[in-house]
């Protein structure tokens, strides 16, 4: 991969572990990286939830990251769902995280 082929996107928008959420851009493809689910409570990740989560939101699970193609040449609303799809995930985990432990 090199520099040409991507761009970071660095938002406003915090994460589960207070870092600004980073997106990645492919061509006309906006991706976590997988970002998400290597620092997910991975014992509680679920393929069918997730994938149903971030698909709420216009975007989709491929393998391990949360990715959405950008809408209709509108990046910043695809932005935007990426970060609702994420804080979703992430909200859903600590949830289920809580819940295991009797909290």
């Amino acid at each position: 991969m090199t520099e040409e082929n991507y761009t970071v996107i660095t938002t406003e928008a915090i994460d589960t572990l207070h870092d600004n959420i980073e997106l990645v851009k492919y061509g006309d493809t906006l991706t976590d990286d997988g970002y998400t689910h290597y620092n997910a409570f991975e014992e509680n990740w679920n393929n069918e939830i997730i994938s149903e989560l971030v698909g709420e939101y216009g975007c989709e699970l491929r393998r391990e990251e949360i990715v959405c193609d950008v809408f209709n040449n509108n990046l910043e609303r695809s932005i935007t769902s990426m970060i609702q799809a994420i804080t979703a995930v992430e909200t859903y985990l600590y949830l289920v995280q809580k819940l295991e432990k009797g909290a």
